[in-house]
């Protein structure tokens, strides 16, 4: 993967994370302690975010650095939605099995 694609990917993620949370891109610039201009530019895919940035992204964000990195989702995030399904009664546990077969299938 080339530099520009791996760096759009990931600005593509701190930006959704960041509208899932509902900050704007100064909020989130203010949290991390980083120029508005630096967060535009991480999730513009312009510019890499330091290390120490990206732990205070994953921090404002309630996310790991391996989803921001490499759109991998953590063991805790798989656990609750483990844990949700388990729960589910068998109707509503196959009608999320044959969705995610479809979502595979795409």
């Amino acid at each position: 993967m080339s530099e520009n694609v791996f760096l759009l990917e990931m600005g593509s993620r701190v930006s959704l994370k960041r509208k899932e949370k509902n900050l704007t891109q100064e909020q989130l610039a203010e949290i991390i302690g980083v120029s508005l201009q630096t967060v535009s530019n991480i999730e513009c895919g312009k510019k890499g975010a330091r290390p120490e940035n990206i732990v205070k992204i994953c921090h404002a964000l309630s996310c790991s650095a391996d989803y921001i990195l490499l759109g991998e989702k953590s063991e805790s995030q798989l656990k609750g939605i483990s844990r949700a399904i388990s729960s589910l009664n068998e109707e509503k546990y196959q009608a999320v099995e044959k969705i995610v077969c479809l979502l595979q299938s795409e």
